[in-house]
Order: structure tokens, then sequence, then C-alpha cells
């Protein structure tokens, strides 16, 4: 199954950005992946890339092969699961 993972950012307040509007110069993407894990490693590159903080990463939303939100990717990699 190819899963697919939301990679976005949002400004931190903390930092005086806007936390409507993505980071300038850091591109929303969807990356797709054969696993989870892959996933985990993919939204991990895509923090360290840009330099991300905690409150910069507003992704994480992991998709099944069909579009259905599946669970999330939280900054520090780990995956949740959707609650039922």
């Amino acid at each position: 199954m190819i899963y697919s993972v939301l990679l976005t950012t949002c400004g931190n307040p903390d930092r005086g950005q806007n936390p409507y509007e993505t980071l300038w110069g850091v591109p929303t993407e969807r990356a797709y992946g054969a696993s989870i894990e892959e996933l985990q490693d993919i939204v991990r590159n895509y923090i360290e890339e840009y330099d991300l903080g905690g409150g910069n990463w507003a992704g994480g939303e992991v998709y099944d092969g069909l579009g259905n939100v599946i669970g999330t990717i939280s900054y520090n990699g780990r995956y949740w699961p959707k609650e039922v």
C-alpha cells in the first residue's frame, strides 16, 4: 500500500510570525512512501532540511491509498493512529 503525508509549516507567534501563513521559502508538499516508518523518516528530513521548530510544524496528516486520514506524525516523528 502507498501512504502519503502532508508536509507544511505555519508561523510561530512566539517568534513574531503569522500562525495563519506558511513560512516563506519552505514548500508545502505531499510525500509518498510504502510504510509509516518511511513517512516518519521523510517528516524528520523535511523538518531538519528547513530547520523548523516545533511551533513551525503544521503538517503530518497521514493518508492511506484512498485518501482517508489514518493518523498524524508529530514534530518528534511519532506516529499517532487516528482514533476510531
